[in-house]
């Protein structure tokens, strides 16, 4: 309560609140405490109860106005705020473009460039893959060919006769050294 009186809030509620309550009270303690007869209290009532539904009703559209009043100014600050923010944002957005716009052009055209030349140097080395194993694959027939016709034209000498093998039940006398088994000497 003490947050409507200081401007937060539904403030003006809280006043209308007030105003009827001290209003009936007043009316009430006055008939009650009032010399007069029943009938001329109870008139006197309904007077004053209607003046203040009257002017319950007075204030309500009073506060109603001002509310639809504050809401249409804020909606159209609103309105103004956003546009504002929206150009900021577009003229944010053109900058941006115009400093980024070249640089991401040059970019995209050395990627081309770069992509471009990447290509070409693979074409050449494949190219040149391709002639090498082409030449080394025709040297290599032809060293097989080659190969080939030389082992044709060779002739294999005939196969020497195989030594007779020594009989073993012969012994063999060691021949004397020279020199050696002469003692006339």
């Amino acid at each position: 309560m003490r947050d409507d009186y200081r401007g937060g809030g539904g403030g003006g509620m809280a006043v209308l609140l007030a105003f009827l309550l001290g209003g009936l009270i007043g009316a009430v303690l006055g008939l009650l405490f009032a010399p007069q007869s029943g009938e001329d209290s109870r008139r006197m009532i309904k007077e004053q109860v209607d003046d203040m539904v009257d002017q319950s009703k007075e204030y309500y559209e009073q506060s109603s106005e001002k509310l639809n009043e504050m809401v249409e100014q804020g909606k159209t600050q609103l309105e103004q705020q956003a546009d504002e923010i929206k150009a900021k944002i577009d003229e944010a957005r053109a900058k941006l473009q115009a400093q980024v716009g070249p640089a991401a052009d040059a970019a995209s055209d050395a990627v081309d460039k770069t992509a471009a030349a990447a290509k070409d140097a693979i074409g050449k080395t494949a190219t040149g893959t391709r002639s090498a194993v082409d030449t080394g694959a025709g040297a290599a027939t032809s060293a097989v060919d080659g190969a080939k016709a030389a082992a044709g034209s060779v002739q294999m000498p005939a196969p020497a006769p195989a030594a007779k093998p020594a009989d073993p039940f012969k012994a063999s006398a060691p021949k004397p050294a020279a020199g050696a088994g002469d003692a006339s000497k």
